[in-house]
């Protein structure tokens, strides 16, 4: 592994979608730790510390991109406390956190696709149709420009 690219990341491990009361991911056939439903949204659950992905464990750089009016989850918030962890852990590897100001959850696909209309994007994601459209651009960009240096 060269690097870790996260769209919209989450730094604890979520409720499953649409919530069942179980966790969102299995390691192994075994379902991982997970925040509660009364912690969602908590990049620092009280009760859940066990449900905080170790992300001081990754070894190679890190791209996080996040849009500060995401409606779905705060990735910001969380993209916040991954880098504070790795920073805590004294971690090596450079860290781009691309935090866009009026994109919402959209923001996480960094894809070329640069919508035309507004049919696509969701007011239940978040961000308004410029902030988005302009985080698709910012984002994939960062993409490129980090998938660049992993030559």
């Amino acid at each position: 592994m060269n690097g870790v690219i996260a769209g919209v990341p989450s730094s604890v491990v979520n409720l499953s979608f649409p919530p069942s009361g179980a966790s969102a991911w299995t390691w192994h056939g075994k379902p991982l730790a997970h925040a509660s439903s009364g912690e969602w949204g908590d990049p620092d659950p009280p009760t859940a510390q066990s449900a905080v992905i170790p992300v001081e464990k990754i070894h190679g750089p890190l791209l996080l991109v996040c849009g500060k009016m995401d409606a779905v989850w705060p990735s910001c918030a969380y993209t916040t406390a991954i880098q504070a962890r790795q920073q805590a852990h004294h971690f090596r590897y450079p860290v781009t956190a691309l935090k866009l100001p009026n994109a919402g959850h959209y923001a996480g696909s960094m894809e070329a696709y640069y919508s035309a209309t507004a049919s696509f994007y969701s007011n239940a994601a978040g961000g308004t149709l410029t902030g988005n459209k302009q985080g698709e651009v910012k984002a994939h960009d960062a993409l490129l420009k980090f998938l660049q240096a992993q030559r």
